[in-house]
This record gives C-alpha cells, sequence and structure tokens, in this order.
C-alpha cells in the first residue's frame, strides 16, 4: 500500500531518469533544438504535410524513448488532468446547433477536435521525453552557451554606450538573464507535476475521494504550494544578486 502511494522520484511525471542511451549523451541543447522541431512537425497545418509531420514526430519519439530505455507508455504518466480536457474538447467541438437549436454531430468539428487532441499528445510526450533523459543543469548550461554567443554582439555594440537604458540593457545581457528565464519556465513544468503528484500521494493516503472532490481540494493546495516554490526561487535569486540593478 504503501510503495504504492509514494512513488519514487524517477517514476513521477517530467521526472529525470537516470540511463546512458545516446539520447542521454547529447548535449542539452541539441536535445531543445530538437524538441523545437518534432513541435514543428506536429503543428504543421498545410494538408498535405500535416499527417506526414505528426507521423513523422511520433516515429522520432518512439525511436527516442526506446533509445533511452523508456517505454513509450511511460511518457503519459501525469497527463489524466489534461486528457479530461482534451475529451471535452472533442466534446465541445463535435456539437453544433442545427436551425432547430438542437445539438447535432458535427464531423468538421470532430475531426478537427481529434487533431486537436493527437497534436497536444504527442507535444506532451516529446516534453516528458527531454525531461526524462535532461537535467535541468543541462538545460540551463546549454541555453546559457546560446545566449552568450547570440548576445555578444550586442554587448560590444552597447559598451560605448554610457546611458542607463544602454548599462541596463547590457547588465542584463552579461548576466544570462534571458537565458535564466527561460530554465525557471522550463523547470516550472517540472516542479508543477511533482508538486501534483505529492499532493495526489497525500490525498490517497488519506483515503479521499476520486472525481470533482479530489479537483476542487487539490487545486487550491497546489496553487499555494506553487506560489511558494516561486517565492522561494525569487528568495534564492536575490541572495545571488539577480534582484540588484
Amino acid at each position: 500500500m504503501a510503495s504504492r502511494l509514494k512513488r519514487p522520484p524517477a517514476s513521477r511525471p517530467f521526472a529525470y531518469r537516470k540511463g546512458n542511451g545516446l539520447l542521454y549523451r547529447l548535449p542539452g541543447g541539441l536535445k531543445l533544438a530538437a524538441l523545437f522541431l518534432v513541435s514543428a512537425l506536429i503543428f504543421i497545418a498545410t494538408p498535405p504535410l500535416s499527417a506526414a509531420g505528426k507521423v513523422t514526430a511520433l516515429m522520432l519519439i518512439l525511436g527516442g524513448s526506446l533509445n533511452a530505455g523508456i517505454r513509450p507508455w511511460e511518457l503519459f504518466r501525469g497527463i489524466k488532468p489534461l486528457l479530461v480536457m482534451l475529451l471535452c474538447v472533442l466534446a465541445f467541438r463535435s456539437l453544433t446547433l442545427n436551425p432547430e437549436h438542437l445539438p447535432v454531430f458535427d464531423r468538421a468539428g470532430f475531426k478537427g477536435g481529434l487533431v486537436f487532441t493527437v497534436q497536444i499528445l504527442l507535444s506532451f510526450s516529446a516534453n516528458a521525453l527531454l525531461f526524462r533523459t535532461t537535467t535541468m543543469t543541462e538545460l540551463r548550461d546549454s541555453l546559457e552557451k546560446a545566449e552568450a554567443v547570440l548576445a555578444r554582439p550586442f554587448i560590444t555594440a552597447l559598451r560605448p554606450l554610457q546611458q542607463d537604458w544602454a548599462c541596463n540593457l547590457r547588465a542584463g545581457l552579461e548576466r544570462r538573464y534571458l537565458s535564466l528565464g527561460i530554465a525557471l519556465m522550463l523547470g516550472f513544468m517540472r516542479k508543477f507535476f511533482e508538486h501534483w503528484e505529492n499532493a495526489n500521494c497525500a490525498w490517497d493516503a488519506r483515503s479521499g475521494k476520486g472525481g470533482i472532490n479530489r479537483i476542487t481540494a487539490l487545486i487550491p493546495l497546489l496553487t499555494e504550494r506553487m506560489i511558494r516554490s516561486a517565492a522561494e526561487t525569487a528568495r534564492a535569486l536575490e541572495a545571488r544578486g539577480y534582484g540588484e540593478r
């Protein structure tokens, strides 16, 4: 019972899972770029390329998960709330009102909703694969290196200027605020699922009921924990001088 309620960290949604496959040895920046490519393939809207893009993205995700030793269905851990939302969207898009204002099945709406559902599921699994094979340190280091290369010409151009706005902008570029912001945004997703899983386990341990009772009880708790986590991160950044101007 206890082992079922308390999952190890590596089994949580979007949690890092140790491994030694090729995917683990690739630089974090390259994997992040691959995620952008896969996302572009998933959301291609041009009819001749739309299906091919989704199939290609699916093959890349399956190949990456198998290479990393991750069973494909493990990428969908924590997807239940999102799946419920997607089913609701699909149901709403599948219905329309006829001239008598009665709901009837809309084939075009159903098709559009189904495509949207597939896109979100593929996108979710691609993001899960990135986070399960890449640490936040790897992502942060790769983002900092990319920002350093891209920001160098701007820093050089701003150095002779003495105006306040130029000094502030140059300081921000030198401190790598952009890469820090992106890294914090990416870390937010992992932290969200960590808090959600902990709250779920606590609810199950207290024999809490499922359905709407679980959602109404856990959403305020999750919101409080995310706000507290954000405040702790802000204090840690201020202690390192990131709040100074």
